[in-house]
């Protein structure tokens, strides 16, 4: 990733419960030579354990390091010697029930670890973002056609003003924020927009909103639902995103985070009936 590096980074993670799988990677003849991954079985795992358990301690933290580095060293966006360097770096500030416990279960270790780093580049993204947005590095231009036909795997067409003869199927949520639409004169139509394939939001996280509404003066919604578990750091950073882009593309458009009650709200979330109000005037 530009401009990102692990030098300095923080290494503050929680290693409770880091469990783990020995798995083998085994290269076939009948399968063209290339390797494949497969979970050993029982004996072989007892094998495998038997063997690391008579190295010498110097030799077991070295497998684990090794084993661990190769796992980490998918991730494209990390420079390979600044990633040694930074598994080197907890490994060394590691006491000796720390290492023990890392010796049963260094694949569980390393699956910590690329979380802290995915922590570590989303925060790198949203910084990155957000002064690219500011001196203009980013800007937002409307690009995005709507098809002229759709086809979603699972599809429904029980509720009216849809701007497609059937829509995506929905969530519970998702239809009770539908239903209040089809009350409203100013709606002119709604859409549930298709993940992976329909709108999205393209910023230092890629955002699908799930249901667009377009009134007759013209504006353009995006409402996201989310479920009352689902108030965590991906929905405050879908929320930052959503509300960064409304500014950028102008006073014709908006987004909501829309929950289903007031209570407790995210900073910047409506609730389904904030909502509602809010499109009524617009």
């Amino acid at each position: 990733a530009e401009g990102f590096t692990l030098k300095g980074k923080p290494y503050d993670i929680d290693f409770a419960a880091a469990d783990d799988e020995i798995a083998k990677v085994d290269v076939r003849q009948s399968e063209g030579g290339l390797p494949k991954v497969f979970k050993m079985s029982s004996a072989d795992q007892r094998y495998f354990k038997e063997y690391f358990n008579n190295l010498p301690p110097e030799s077991r933290v070295r497998q684990c390091k090794d084993m661990m580095f190769r796992q980490l060293n998918k991730l494209n966006m990390v420079d390979a010697a600044e990633l040694q360097a930074y598994i080197d770096r907890i490994v060394g500030d590691m006491d000796k029930a720390q290492l023990a416990a890392m010796e049963k279960a260094p694949l569980g270790y390393a699956a910590k670890i690329r979380a802290k780093i995915e922590s570590l580049l989303t925060q790198h993204y949203r910084e990155t973002f957000t002064k690219w947005l500011e001196t203009e590095q980013i800007v937002c231009q409307p690009s995005f056609r709507l098809p002229m036909a759709i086809h979603p795997m699972n599809s429904t067409d029980m509720f009216g003003g849809s701007l497609y003869q059937a829509e995506e199927d929905m969530n519970g949520l998702e239809q009770d924020l539908v239903m209040e639409l089809t009350a409203l004169p100013n709606v002119r139509w709604w859409h549930r927009n298709i993940a992976r394939h329909g709108f999205a939001i393209n910023g230092y996280i890629k955002h699908y909103p799930d249901i667009m509404v377009m009134t007759k003066s013209g504006k353009i919604i995006f409402a996201e639902t989310k479920g009352e578990h689902l108030k965590n750091d991906d929905s405050r950073d879908k929320i930052a995103l959503g509300q960064a882009w409304r500014n950028a593309a102008g006073s014709q458009y908006r987004y909501y985070m829309v929950f289903r009650s007031e209570d407790k709200l995210l900073p910047g979330a409506v609730s389904l009936s904030q909502f509602v109000e809010m499109v009524k005037e617009l």
